[in-house]
């Protein structure tokens, strides 16, 4: 297995936002990658995107929701 798997996950998240920023999945993927790397700051951020760019979006509000508790 490649090392760093965390960081490859967010490197890449973080070039597909670079190509399109308001992609709600790629927010949430990255929030994800921020949220089990136990970097806060970086969870915090991105964690709101995806709501702030479709509030109706159930998944991404309950995903969010679990990972903030």
């Amino acid at each position: 297995a490649l090392p760093d798997p965390l960081g490859r996950a967010r490197r890449a998240l973080g070039r597909a936002l670079e190509l399109d920023a308001v992609d709600q999945h790629g927010w949430e993927g990255l929030a994800a990658a921020y949220f089990f790397d136990r970097d806060a700051e970086g969870f915090a951020h991105a964690s709101e995107r995806p709501i702030a760019l479709n509030d109706r979006n159930a998944i991404a509000l309950a995903m969010m929701g679990v990972l903030k508790v």
